[in-house]
């Protein structure tokens, strides 16, 4: 099977469900057949072109209700990919725009930034220290303009940037309203949020991604034409900036685009048909307090009498008298005990 037709992921699943090739398919208007054509139309988003391994010529039916159904659905949301297709290539111009224009700008600020440092130290000195090798007042001149010069180009590529800005946060916020748009008309055919739009996904996530970073780039060219402006101690602060925000533009195209795929998921997770939301919870309702049982009322007790002790009766002071002591037994044989209370010569003659 591998040798002759690819193995999908598609066709283990179809194997293991059914323990096989299937041998027989489920009946048009029943909810196994509504399920079998789903999973062909996943099939088909998933961009796997074969279709899956039919040897008993049983899944006619369903191949041709989920080709169908598939092709309207991408016919039905159309319109929004192409918007999405044409405003990512316009954002991937304007991020190369923005990007060459802040290498140029960083060149500037390069360039004004050692003709500043040049310009203050010879003319902290005076001329009689630096001796032979003090510059001439037409090399100060020259110095002057190209340091002018570095500031007019460094401003030219900020606008250039800022423009390139500009159109890419457009073209984000056009793709955006296509991608609502194509939500919108997937949710009233009771279908998955962005199957119909296909490769127009990854398009949306570049078209925001390249927004952002040309909004970085914009940044690091305007903090180069600061760089330029400023003074010698200044310049090398701004001009290494403006290189650390020249690298954060990568880092942010990768950024916008991680968060946009993960909110793609997120509404392709809400937007299955399949999957009901989340009615609100309603309070439960109160319930009554149950009667506590009657207790019994139990009767007090009466006093139990107390035992009369034998003996002697009890003296005035109502104590009783102590028994007197024995006195130390007599030496000599122990008679002999008696049984049942009687001796042996008290006992009852036999009976006749």
């Amino acid at each position: 099977m591998t040798f002759m037709h690819p193995m999908y992921a598609d066709d283990a699943r179809i194997f293991l469900q059914n323990g096989g090739f299937p041998t027989s398919a489920p009946a048009a208007d029943s909810m196994e057949y509504r399920i079998d054509v789903e999973n062909l139309k996943a099939r088909f988003a998933s961009c796997v072109s074969a279709d899956p391994p039919d040897p008993h010529q049983v899944l006619d039916g369903e191949l041709a209700t989920a080709s169908a159904e598939w092709q309207s659905e991408l016919d039905g949301q159309k319109a929004q990919r192409d918007v999405i297709l044409a405003a990512e290539a316009k954002a991937s111009s304007d991020l190369t725009v923005a990007a060459q224009a802040m290498a140029e700008a960083l060149g500037q600020s390069l360039i004004a930034s050692r003709l500043t440092e040049w310009q203050a130290y010879y003319l902290a000195v005076s001329p009689e220290k630096a001796g032979l090798d003090y510059p001439t007042k037409a090399e100060f001149e020259t110095v002057k303009t190209r340091i002018s010069q570095a500031r007019a180009r460094a401003s030219g590529r900020l606008y250039a940037a800022s423009r390139a800005a500009l159109s890419a946060k457009s073209q984000s916020e056009r793709a955006h309203a296509a991608q609502q748009e194509a939500y919108a008309i997937a949710d009233r055919a009771a279908q998955p949020r962005g199957r119909g739009l296909m490769y127009a996904q990854q398009a949306a996530q570049v078209v925001k991604a390249s927004a952002a970073a040309t909004q970085a780039a914009a940044k690091a060219t305007e903090t180069a034409v600061h760089a330029t402006r400023a003074s010698a101690a200044d310049s090398k602060t701004l001009n290494a900036l403006a290189v650390t925000q020249s690298h954060a533009t990568k880092a942010e195209f990768r950024r916008k685009a991680a968060e946009e795929a993960a909110a793609q998921a997120k509404e392709a997770a809400e937007g299955q048909p399949s999957r009901p939301k989340k009615l609100p919870r309603t309070p439960p309702r109160p319930r009554r307090p149950r009667p506590r049982p009657r207790q019994r009322r139990r009767r007090p007790r009466k006093p139990r009498p107390t035992p009369r002790r034998s003996g002697p009766p009890p003296s005035v002071s109502g104590i009783w008298p102590r028994r007197r002591r024995r006195g130390p037994r007599e030496s000599g044989p122990t008679p002999p005990r008696p049984r049942n209370g009687r001796s042996s010569r008290e006992r009852r003659p036999l009976m006749p």
